[in-house]
């Protein structure tokens, strides 16, 4: 039962954590005006995509395996833990660049929709 939560539990967090990843850091760079275009930016980020997926569902699978024979429900938490990590990661790495003026967001590079007491 375990395995098969993990199997089917890995790769779907690491889809969701793709795509909720790409979605804020899009936004952020829309909001920001980061970057060339959004045809470029949606190419970047598609390519940064694949690591995001792959280290999440990575560590999902490795969350349930080492967790999952004492509890299955821990093994659910850890693994969610985990997913919401790997995004709070790739936003806080990717929101902007660090050499990048942002007229718009200034002074942190921040759009005013980010909240504020979540730290970047």
């Amino acid at each position: 039962m375990i395995r098969r939560l993990g199997c089917v539990l890995a790769p779907l967090l690491g889809a969701l954590a793709a795509l909720c990843g790409v979605a804020l850091v899009s936004r952020m760079w829309a909001a920001c005006d980061v970057g060339v275009g959004a045809g470029a930016n949606a190419g970047a980020l598609l390519l940064l995509a694949v690591p995001l997926f792959l280290v999440t569902s990575a560590g999902s699978a490795l969350t349930v395996a080492a967790v999952g024979r004492r509890s299955g429900a821990l093994a659910l938490a850890g693994s969610v833990a985990v997913t919401l990590l790997a995004i709070w990661l790739f936003v806080a790495l990717l929101h902007s660049p660090g050499d990048y003026p942002a007229p718009v967001c200034a002074p942190d590079n921040l759009p005013p929709w980010w909240p504020g007491w979540l730290p970047v």
